[in-house]
């Protein structure tokens, strides 16, 4: 499993190779491989092999950032999409603040599970050693899942992770499938409500200054959609289907990491209002 940092300054200098390519196909393209090592040289003092630079952008080829067309690479589009779509919804969150630089992190998983393992992995790096006392764990989820998948290890973790924190999830979902998972969470100590209008451009994970996204194709959003509104009560679902056809489904799921206590502040404020009077 592999994650693929595909972010760089918004302002500065690329402080690598992969981000020095990336400026450059910013402002001029397309470029030929030689003509990138030559700028980079000139405009950036590449200090690296030949070879070096070849490989970088091989791999940011491979990663589906830039293409290689007839007349040479430019960015990928779908990619400048991507980065857009992250880009307005930070600047609808906190326009009225004003804009500032923050440092940020992309990372590209092949399915599903690997991005559940991915944000497991990062909850258990930033776990509390007293719950109690521990800032508020803030979910935006279009669906709850992790009840469903019990039966698997990884998810059991995945649930004990979540439980060291005090958190407070909204979730799009009003399914029978989505209140069995949130009736699940409320009796393991959650706070947590269903049927709010979130998660429409991408689930949302906050916690103290961190924020991160998680984008989900659309095929794969649809899929989760059919899913859950399929049955008609909790004993009609097919789980081995869930896990084999969607999260194990080969994709491209972005997920993007900011380091930002304004952002996170106002995003946490927002949610706990959902709360008022009735949290635990």
């Amino acid at each position: 499993m592999t994650f693929n940092v595909s972010l760089i300054q918004v302002n500065g200098s690329p402080k690598t190779v992969r981000e020095a390519v990336i400026s450059m196909l910013s402002n001029e393209w397309p470029l030929s491989a030689k003509q990138i090592i030559s700028k980079g040289k000139k405009e950036f003092g590449f200090s690296v092999s030949n070879q070096a630079v070849y490989k970088a952008i091989k791999q940011l080829e491979n990663e589906k950032i830039i293409k290689n067309e007839a007349k040479g690479y430019l960015l990928n589009p779908e990619w400048i999409e991507k980065t857009k779509e992250f880009s307005t919804e930070l600047h609808r969150l906190y326009s009225s603040n004003g804009f500032e630089k923050h440092s940020g992190n992309s990372f590209t998983c092949s399915t599903l599970y690997e991005s559940d393992l991915f944000l497991m992995n990062l909850a258990l790096q930033n776990a509390p050693s007293e719950k109690n006392d521990s800032d508020p764990l803030i979910l935006h989820w279009s669906h709850y899942w992790v009840p469903l998948l019990l039966s698997m290890e990884d998810y059991r973790k995945i649930k004990d992770a979540l439980l060291k924190f005090r958190v407070y999830g909204l979730v799009k979902g009003n399914t029978v499938v989505d209140r069995w998972c949130h009736d699940f969470w409320v009796k393991q100590g959650f706070n947590t409500k269903q049927g709010i209008d979130v998660a429409s451009t991408a689930d949302l994970v906050v916690y103290r200054d961190m924020v991160v996204q998680i984008f989900y194709p659309p095929e794969i959003k649809k899929a989760l959609d059919d899913f859950y509104s399929t049955p008609k009560q909790i004993q009609d679902l097919d789980i081995h289907y869930l896990f084999e056809n969607i999260f194990q489904k080969k994709t491209s799921i972005q997920i993007i990491t900011t380091q930002n206590a304004g952002l996170a502040k106002q995003l946490t404020q927002e949610t706990m209002k959902f709360f008022e009077g009735e949290t635990q």
